[in-house]
């Protein structure tokens, strides 16, 4: 029973994809409507339709704008307005190795 439960929590952190301070950093980079990619054969719909903020790739820009409405797309999206990702300063001043950085 325990080996089973540790391979489902092993296969639920590889599926959980990029941390939230990953995916700010990417829509500061390149926005929210990342510019079309060269067709990668590996990846849905060739790489074309891809949502930033899920970092999914979908196949075809219908099953796109139908995600984009959805509830786990829209909770994903308060979640990064909400949580802005912490700075080196919040970081060594939560560590008490640092002054305030506020």
């Amino acid at each position: 029973m325990s080996r089973q439960r540790s391979n489902k929590r092993a296969r639920k952190r590889r599926e959980r994809g990029p941390e939230l301070d990953v995916i700010h950093k990417e829509l500061r980079e390149r926005g929210p409507f990342a510019a079309e990619t060269e067709a990668d054969w590996d990846l849905p719909g060739l790489g074309q339709f891809r949502c930033v903020v899920c970092s999914r790739y979908f196949i075809s820009r219908n099953a796109l704008d139908e995600h984009s409405v959805s509830k786990p797309h829209k909770r994903r999206e308060k979640l990064l307005e909400l949580e802005a990702p912490y700075t080196v300063g919040e970081a060594r001043w939560a560590a008490g190795l640092g002054p305030a950085p506020f």
